[in-house]
């Protein structure tokens, strides 16, 4: 204890700043053991008793780099601070804030102070790497002094892109170094600053280290399908990728390491291999072709049988046609006698009752006519497609003759009616002078012809309706109902003969 004092006493006057007796810094249960380490710590204290401070700090360094306590590293700190070696000294500094343990609060805060000051006499340096292939990862970089009679070491320190190290002024080399990279070297002079510093950037473009590399594949066959080379660089997580092209030897520039390969081409079973580039080439890559894949079989559909609606549908038509034939004949039946006598105003009714019931009867008989027409037509058998063609023309002329019979009868009619009517009324105050027997009859006839056209209109719509109806659903492979019938589209009598 009483040998740290004294120490600290010597310091003191020299105008250095030693570790308080007592402190977790001062000499004691920390110094060196052994003799030899014992000695040469004495002799630096020596040394910066003199005040040689390059000496005593390249003593105290030694101590360090040996594995030292970290009261070493404080002494050359100073050292280093005395003779004006700042950038060394906040170094120094800079690992005694990171040592474990932990320094205690009075003595970090005694250090954090110390390196404040010393940054005064630096000026802040930027370190920018910069590389083709995108960011570089950790470097480290070497300074060095550039001075004849400079006596400072080298300092090595672990760098990345965008670290700033507090330089003293002077010239400075600084030579980086990075994993896969060719070394570079920079020298430039750092002036002096007043007032606010600002940072000098110094910029480094590194380029990676190659080896030549060859790759090569076989047969020609797949070279002119188109080979295509994927390489991955094991050794670098989410590494350098070099896709190639279609050539039997591929010569590439590659970084030294752990390389993976595969190799694909159309129509050949991919491979994939590893080698280390720098330690000579891949073997010979020859791919195999691929066996045919198997012939797909054949997709069997279901046949889907379309029925022909013509049966039903004409069944169907014609039942109706028939229902309303037999109704009209009917009628036509109940008022055939007082239809053969006619009879004036005002006693007329029974006259007048039985010759509107013939004339629906009429329409009605040749509404089933036409109906039974139009059912004859949707009921010809099919056994192709040239007759199915044939029925729908049919049916469209039916629709068509249809429609003109039922406008030109609907005119006769109405004149045949308003001269019945004037028969049946009379003319002036003399009444009915004579009845027109034939305008009655023409009247019935022009009825039959009016209805007949109706049924043929009605009959071939529905057919050709239910038709369409019919070939959409199977279209869609879905089964319908099949039939038809007069104002019942798809709708109708199913059979069999």
């Amino acid at each position: 204890m009483i040998a740290a004092a004294c120490i600290g006493v010597v310091l003191g006057v020299l105008g250095l700043q030693a570790p308080a007796v007592g402190s977790s810094a001062a000499v004691g249960a920390d110094a060196p053991v052994d003799a030899d380490a014992e000695a040469r710590f004495k002799k630096a204290l020596a040394d910066l008793r003199a005040r040689r401070f390059h000496v005593a700090a390249t003593g105290f360094e030694a101590l360090w780099r040996e594995g030292r306590s970290t009261q070493v590293l404080t002494f050359a700190a100073q050292a280093r601070e005395g003779a004006g070696h700042w950038l060394h000294a906040l170094e120094h500094m800079r690992l005694l804030l990171a040592a474990d343990p932990p320094l205690d609060e009075r003595t970090r805060a005694r250090t954090t102070t110390r390196m404040a000051a010393a940054r005064r006499h630096t000026i802040p340096l930027v370190v920018r790497l910069r590389a083709d292939d995108g960011a570089v990862g950790p470097a480290r970089v070497t300074l060095r002094r550039v001075a004849p009679d400079e006596l400072r070491p080298l300092l090595e320190l672990a760098v990345e892109d965008g670290r700033e190290i507090d330089v003293d002024p002077g010239v400075w080399s600084l030579t980086v170094q990075a994993t896969g990279y060719q070394p570079r070297q920079r020298v430039f002079a750092v002036m002096p600053q007043r007032g606010v510093k600002k940072p000098e950037v110094v910029e480094f473009s590194l380029e990676r280290v190659t080896v030549a590399t060859v790759l090569a594949i076989g047969p020609d066959a797949a070279v002119d399908a188109g080979v295509q080379w994927t390489l991955t660089m094991e050794d670098e997580p989410g590494g350098l990728r070099t896709i190639g092209g279609a050539q039997a030897r591929e010569k590439l520039s590659l970084a030294p390491g752990r390389w993976r390969a595969r190799v694909e081409a159309r129509g050949f079973v991919a491979q994939e291999f590893t080698w280390v580039a720098g330690e000579g080439d891949p073997p010979p890559v020859v791919l195999m072709a691929e066996e045919p894949p198997p012939a797909p079989a054949p997709v069997v559909r279901p046949m889907v049988r379309v029925r022909d609606p013509g049966l039903g549908l004409g069944l169907g038509l014609g039942l109706t046609g028939g229902v309303v034939f037999g109704v009209g004949v009917g009628m036509l039946i109940q008022h055939r006698d007082m239809y053969l006598r006619p009879a004036r105003a005002p006693d007329n009714a029974a006259f007048v009752a039985s010759l509107t019931g013939s004339a629906a009867a009429s329409g009605m008989i040749g509404a089933g006519v036409g109906l039974a027409i139009a059912a004859t037509t949707a009921a010809v058998p099919t056994r192709g497609g040239g007759i199915s063609g044939i029925r729908d023309r049919g049916l469209w002329a039916e629709l068509g003759v249809g429609g003109a019979v039922v406008l030109i009868t609907s005119v006769w009619y109405s004149r045949e009616w308003r001269r019945v009517q004037r028969d049946l009324y009379g003319q002036g105050e003399g009444g009915m002078s004579a009845f027109d027997v034939r305008s009655q009859q023409r009247e019935t006839i022009a009825a039959g012809l009016l209805g007949g056209g109706a049924g043929l209109v009605i009959g071939a719509g529905a057919a050709l309706v239910t038709r369409y109806v019919v070939r959409r659903s199977a279209a869609r492979q879905r089964g319908v109902a099949i039939g038809g019938g007069p104002g019942l589209v798809g709708v109708g009598v199913r059979g069999r003969f």
